[in-house]
This record gives C-alpha cells, sequence and structure tokens, in this order.
C-alpha cells in the first residue's frame, strides 16, 4: 500500500509537473509570439509614421515653395507698378518746372533745377532714387554719385555683361 499511495503521488506529481511544463510552453510560445507580432506592429506603425511625416513636411516644402513664388511674381508686379508711377511723378515734376520757367531761363538753368528737385527723392525705402541719361548715354543726373554727372555712360555693362544705357535708349 506504502508502494501505491507513493507511485500514486508520483503520478500526480509528474501529471502536475507535466501540466505545469506544458502550461509553461505553451504560454512561452503564446508570449514570445505576442512579442514578434507586438514588434512587428511596433515597426509598421512606426515606419507608417515616418512616411506619414515625410509626406507632410514634402507638402509643406512645396506649399512653402509655392507660397515663395506667388509673393516673388507678385512682388516684382507691385514693383514695376510702383516705378512706373514714380517715373510719371518725376516726368510730371520736370514737366512742371519746364512749363513754369520755360519762358524765364534757358536749357541748361531749367536742367539744373529739374536736377535739384529730383536729387533729394527716395522711395521703396531709400533704395530708390530718379537718375536721368540722355539719349546719347550722358549721366545728367545720378544721386548716388554725383561725380559721375556728365560723363558719358553709354557702354556701361551691367554684371551680366549686358550694355545698360543702351538697353534703356531702345525702350525708350
Amino acid at each position: 500500500m506504502f508502494f501505491f499511495k507513493s507511485f500514486n503521488k508520483t503520478v500526480s506529481a509528474g501529471m502536475l509537473f507535466t501540466t505545469l511544463l506544458t502550461i509553461f510552453i505553451i504560454g512561452s510560445v503564446f508570449l514570445i509570439g505576442e512579442t514578434l507580432k507586438f514588434k512587428h506592429d511596433a515597426d509598421d506603425l512606426s515606419a507608417s509614421f515616418y512616411t506619414n511625416q515625410k509626406e507632410k513636411a514634402k507638402n509643406e516644402v512645396n506649399r512653402a515653395i509655392e507660397y515663395i513664388e506667388y509673393r516673388k511674381n507678385h512682388t516684382k508686379e507691385e514693383l514695376e507698378a510702383n516705378l512706373k508711377k514714380r517715373v510719371y511723378e518725376a516726368y510730371n515734376v520736370a514737366e512742371s518746372i519746364y512749363t513754369r520757367y520755360s519762358d524765364e531761363m534757358n536749357k541748361a538753368e531749367i536742367i539744373n533745377l529739374i536736377k535739384e528737385a529730383l536729387r533729394p527723392v527716395r522711395f521703396n525705402n531709400g533704395r530708390g532714387y530718379f537718375f536721368i541719361y540722355d539719349m546719347e548715354g550722358n549721366n545728367i543726373l545720378l544721386p548716388p554719385s554725383p561725380q559721375m554727372e556728365g560723363t558719358n555712360m553709354i557702354n556701361l555693362e551691367d554684371s551680366k555683361g549686358l550694355y545698360t544705357i543702351q538697353r534703356a535708349n531702345k525702350t525708350c
């Protein structure tokens, strides 16, 4: 009977051990599977988030570029309109001086009055000023460089190698 009790305990203990081992193995397999699935899902989520953020950044950059282009084009148009308005103002000043003094003064004196009326005028936040050249390329008025006034600049080239005064004369 002692053998039978001992055998029963051994079998029971063996069955308990086998059951616990089976539960442990099944639990471990399940846990490893869930961990791998979690890692895979986390990697997918991370890749998706990265792609999404990359696309958002790309879209924002494209919107910024479009806005800059829009502002550049409109700024150029606004600047051209403003310059045109300023040229008409200068022309009206010159015409008014000429009309007022043409009976009293000679051509040189009238030109000098026009120069002195336009010399101090600045626009576009102080970056713009009026300059005058005659059709032969002689500098009549150049406020930032008065020492250049009276010199012929018909062959003046800009940084691109274009003849600035010649091109301006062609547009007149």
